[in-house]
C-alpha cells in the first residue's frame, strides 16, 4: 500500500462524506479499476475507500474487486467503452437498488422526511467513453 497516497486519500473522503452529511444526504463510494488493473495508488485509494465506510459506517460498493472488467472493455487505462460502460452500469444498478431498500428497509421511522418516489439514479450512457452517474435527490 502507499501510505502516503492512503493517507492524503482519508483525508478527502473525510472532507467529502462531512460536505455530503451537511447536505443531509448520504454518501454511496465505489472502488474503481482500470484498463490494466489495479496499480499501487488505486490499490491504495481502494483500500482507503473500504476502511473509511466501515470506520464511517457507510455503504461501499466494491467494484474494483467485484467486477470482471478487463483490458476489452476500456478505450484507454481510465474510459471505458461501450461494453465496459454496459458492465458497470447492470452491476451498479443492482448493487445500489439493494442499497436503496436497505436504506428505506431501516428507516422507516423516517421516511416521511425523504421523498423516496424522487430519489432517481440515471445512467446517461450517450456518451459511450464513460458513464455518467447523476443522484438526483434534493441537492444534487
Amino acid at each position: 500500500i502507499n501510505k502516503l497516497f492512503f493517507d492524503k486519500y482519508v483525508l478527502l473522503l473525510n472532507t467529502l462524506t462531512n460536505k455530503v452529511r451537511e447536505q443531509n444526504a448520504i454518501p454511496v463510494y465505489i472502488t474503481q479499476t482500470s484498463g490494466y488493473g489495479i496499480n499501487s495508488e488505486l490499490f491504495s485509494a481502494s483500500v482507503a475507500v473500504m476502511e473509511h465506510c466501515k470506520n464511517q459506517n457507510l455503504k461501499c460498493i466494491n467494484l474494483a474487486k467485484e467486477i470482471d472488467l478487463n483490458y476489452d472493455d476500456f478505450y484507454d487505462e481510465l474510459h471505458l467503452n461501450p461494453g465496459g460502460s454496459f458492465k458497470v452500469f447492470s452491476y451498479l444498478s443492482k448493487k445500489l437498488e439493494k442499497i436503496i431498500n436497505w436504506f428505506i428497509t431501516i428507516n422507516s421511522s423516517i421516511k416521511s422526511k425523504y421523498d423516496f418516489n424522487q430519489f432517481t439514479f440515471i445512467f446517461d450512457l450517450s456518451n459511450t467513453s464513460y458513464i455518467h452517474f447523476y443522484a438526483l435527490e434534493g441537492y444534487w
